[in-house]
């Protein structure tokens, strides 16, 4: 049995948590609600001779510190496997098990009411925790990219521990280490990335031998869901964005890599549910929102080369999606950079009646940049050839099925570059559609089938839509069914159940933090939310209403059981017409029968005036 890196001591008044490579000890006090929590570290035998006893557990890595309402609690990775191995100590390691320490001091009491909002917080931080892939390594940094990695110099590695070289927007447990980091516990802060990773190993695409590795890193930066978290902060960040590298590593030991981006279009603006089928858009401030989008690109810049950005929007040019893009190609407008491109791609009026091979229109329009781009080449000895320089980003409105598709597109062509099979680039739509190598196809495909799913299951609570066309290049009846029931289990989920996903992100990323001086976040419905029992009194009333009239036109006491029958049906009629209107309209009515987020509302209100133009 592979030793663990790390065992935790739980004593009475403190934990250990020793490094098992080394003679260190990290220990932490266990406190009260009102006491700050001390850390420190140590050495080991030092620590272990000051006290006797304490449970042993194993542990793969710290996950963070977390301050509920009676105190801290630790969350540990007790148990992770190498999901994808690279050699040479290149690995990504995947949580499997983690386990939640209290590091309270027993005898603290709660009310009834704030236990139960302990218990609230504890099933919610369960749930983000065990419904996130995570991925960590002890000696490789995993939210960067090759290229990044290759840049980077042996002095700067040298000098910064891991979990400060990390990429920040990457890192998704640093806002929960902050008091390790307060006292310099540099061997026990392990970067945790929320991600899809696959490798494809003994590739062959004609003479080409290599294995594909595919990441796909997801930005902890305005996470959250489908509908409740949409467009850009005041800094710049978009919901669901997300970096995707395609990497080939070759037999003869070399590596060639390509970066692509997909997020939430760089305005301030939502589309808060409220029970209709495809609720409106409102935008917030548009200087607010230009300024936004200038930081957005900025950080695009920085992180992705001078060579600058080309915005791929997929939207409709119709209704609110048409006044998204048009806002959308303005803010681009007024930022002079010449590096940057703005292509609209109305994706479903391009591609309707199964027309998929329209999207060599797309690559033709963007192969000039796309070239300039370039891709990330490495030789076997180590020496970079090359640098990918620019970036392509990929949106449509939820940046799931649309964008998967055309990234897809942008990838074979970036690989069949990669491979100098220059044959294959004709810009026509049987080239951009398939490869020249059957047999590899058919993992590529998978891969960003996989790829699709991972990234909308998060995001929307469903697998991704058109996944046949991505696993196969054809759409299929099968696709076309499976479709209909994951466009019916998203509207249940991103009205009904994305509220309580959202409390769970905000607080395990560490954007909520309880305060027992506070009330509790659950104690009252969020404003204008009505709550079930409320609506079904209404709906009694009805009836009865209804009953009651109807015995006032005719009193037989033989007639009560049609009259009942009749009231029922006017009352089936009437609920008819109220959801008609809401999945047309949503309204009021809607709005308050959705579920809202309890931990960190939007700040959006419904005066925002309507995207329509």
């Amino acid at each position: 049995m592979t030793t663990k890196p790390f065992m935790l001591h739980l004593f009475d008044d403190r934990v250990a948590l020793e490094r098992t490579d080394s003679g260190a000890a990290l220990v932490i006090s266990r406190s009260i609600p009102e006491a700050p929590l001390e850390a420190y570290v140590d050495e080991r035998g030092k620590v272990l001779k000051e006290v006797s006893g304490g449970q042993l557990i194993p542990v793969d890595a710290l996950f963070g510190i977390y301050h509920l309402l009676s105190g801290p609690y630790l969350v540990l990775v007790t148990d992770s496997e190498v999901a994808v191995g690279l050699g040479g100590g290149v690995d990504f390691r995947k949580v499997t098990k983690a386990a939640i320490i209290p590091l309270i001091k027993s005898g603290v009491p709660l009310s009834d009411e704030k236990q139960a909002d302990e218990d609230r917080y504890l099933e919610l931080l369960h749930l983000a925790i065990s419904s996130h892939h995570f991925y960590f390594s002890y000696t490789y940094d995993v939210t960067h990219t090759l290229q990044r990695i290759a840049c980077m110099t042996a002095e700067d590695r040298a000098k910064r521990p891991l979990w400060q070289r990390a990429d920040d927007r990457f890192f998704w447990n640093r806002d929960v280490v902050g008091e390790l980091v307060a006292v310099k516990a540099h061997d026990w802060i392990v970067p945790m990335m929320n991600a899809y990773v696959d490798l494809r190993q003994n590739c062959n695409a004609g003479m080409h031998r290599f294995q594909m590795l595919f990441v796909s890193r997801r930005s902890r930066f305005r996470q959250g869901c489908r509908f409740t978290m949409r467009g850009a902060d005041d800094e710049g960040h978009v919901a669901n964005f997300v970096e995707t590298e395609q990497a080939l590593l070759h037999e003869d030991g070399r590596q060639t890599a390509l970066v692509q981006v997909r997020g939430s279009i760089p305005l301030q603006w939502h589309s808060p549910v409220c029970l209709k089928y495809t609720p409106r858009v409102y935008f917030g401030d548009a200087a607010k929102g230009q300024a936004a989008a200038k930081k957005h690109v900025e950080e695009l810049v920085e992180h992705y080369g001078p060579e600058g950005v080309v915005f791929v929007n997929l939207v409709n040019m119709k209704k609110d999606e048409q006044a998204l893009g048009i806002r959308f190609k303005q803010a681009i407008d007024e930022l002079t950079d010449k590096a940057l491109r703005y292509v609209w791609f109305d994706f479903h009026h391009e591609c309707k009646k199964m027309k998929y091979g329209n999207l060599a229109k797309l690559l033709k329009e963007i192969e000039v940049e796309f070239g300039k781009h370039a891709f990330f080449s490495r030789a076997a000895d180590g020496t970079i050839t090359q640098v990918q320089q620019g970036v392509v980003r990929t949106n449509c409105l939820d940046n799931l099925d649309r964008t998967n598709v055309v990234q897809s597109i942008i990838g074979r062509r970036s690989l069949l570059m990669q491979l100098g099979e220059t044959k294959a680039l004709a810009l026509d739509g049987a080239h951009v559609l398939e490869s020249p190598f059957p047999s590899f196809e058919k993992v590529f495909k998978d891969m960003w089938g996989n790829n699709a799913d991972a990234i909308s299951v998060l995001y929307s609570g469903t697998g991704a839509l058109k996944t046949d066309f991505t696993r196969t290049g054809k759409r299929t009846i099968r696709g076309a069914l499976q479709d209909g029931v994951n466009s019916v289990m998203r509207y249940y989920k991103n009205n009904f159940v994305d509220a309580t996903r959202q409390d769970a992100l905000d607080l395990m990323l560490g954007r909520f933090r309880p305060d027992p001086a506070n009330p509790s976040p659950f104690l009252y419905p969020p404003a204008e939310q009505e709550a079930f029992s409320s609506f079904m009194t209404k709906v009694f009333v009805i009836l009865v209403t209804t009953f009651s009239l109807s015995m006032l036109i005719k009193p037989q006491e033989k007639a009560l059981p049609q009259l009942f029958l009749l009231s029922l049906l006017v009352t089936f009629l009437i609920l008819a017409l109220v959801a008609r209107h809401v999945l047309t309209k949503g309204g009021k009515i809607g709005q308050g029968l959705v579920a809202k987020p309890r931990l960190v509302p939007e700040p959006y209100v419904y005066t925002f005036y309507s995207a329509t133009w």
